[in-house]
């Protein structure tokens, strides 16, 4: 996620289904100012109730910072789920961020008991957008397909040392790119997207902050054979890499598109 975005953080908790009888009374705290320093991760519901068990409740104090269940119930074999939403600050710090409960603790049987704690890891990555996507389709056997490719920057810095790569193999047609390779230039002086084989490699991409670029790349769609009518997924590319003035290096999310195929529409 990026910051100044919400993230959902979910929930499981069971009971085996060999125990005796119910477990009640089950209650467990999540402290979410521990996840990124100096910085506390507010629910965007801060209280719910029934959501464990008839007069359950889940209340976030933002005098503690504390997310609690109270009053949970599960029966023997019962497994349950809960979500909840988190505001992640604006300016959090680009990183992996973990959290841990408390144990939970519960009753069975008039008996208190303990189960363990739990944990999840927070990733904040750059507000930084790569794409690829066909423009235009459905297209027909016979036409030009358009991939583009395309970088923006919400960042507040410039980024620089942008790459990443994508085998085209699953590419319905990559072998027919209509372009000459290598591109120079494309983000950046200095930058450059080579082809060898399937493989197309970009390296060395710049990007100031608040800007886009993006870069198109045909191939020609066959009138026969295999051009039949469906949705064709491009595989996925890598995990771009780039740097910021103030993480330094850092990855963002890879992206694939798929390719639409009409048919002809037969003569009346």
């Amino acid at each position: 996620v990026t910051e100044n975005t919400t993230v959902e953080l979910t929930y499981n908790l069971s009971l085996d289904v060999a125990a005796d009888t119910d477990a009640t009374d089950i209650t467990f705290t999540d402290d979410l100012s521990n996840v990124i320093a100096g910085s506390v991760l507010n629910p965007t519901v801060q209280s719910q109730t029934d959501i464990c068990g008839n007069g359950s409740t889940l209340i976030f104090d933002p005098a503690t910072s504390k997310l609690t269940l109270s009053s949970g119930i599960l029966t023997p074999g019962q497994e349950l789920e809960f979500t909840v939403t988190l505001q992640i600050p604006a300016g959090a710090a680009i990183g992996e961020y973990s959290t841990s409960s408390s144990t939970v603790a519960s009753t069975i049987n008039g008996i208190s008991m303990t189960g363990p704690a739990a944990s999840a890891t927070l990733k904040v990555i750059p507000d930084f957008d790569f794409t690829v996507s066909y423009i235009g389709g459905p297209f027909l056997p016979g036409e030009t397909a358009v991939l583009r490719y395309s970088l923006t920057n919400n960042t507040g810095e410039d980024a620089t040392g942008i790459a990443f790569t994508h085998n085209l193999t699953d590419v319905l047609f990559s072998a027919a790119l209509n372009e000459t390779f290598p591109i120079a230039s494309w983000s950046g002086t200095g930058s450059d997207l080579a082809r060898a084989g399937s493989l197309l490699t970009f390296s060395a991409g710049t990007l100031r902050a608040g800007s886009t670029t993006s870069i198109d790349l045909s191939h020609d769609i066959p009138n026969t054979g295999v051009a039949s009518a469906g949705q064709y997924p491009t595989s996925t590319t890598s995990s771009p890499t780039l740097s910021l003035a103030t993480t330094g290096a850092t990855t963002i999310s890879p992206a694939s598109a798929i390719l639409n195929i009409t048919s002809p529409t037969p003569p009346s």
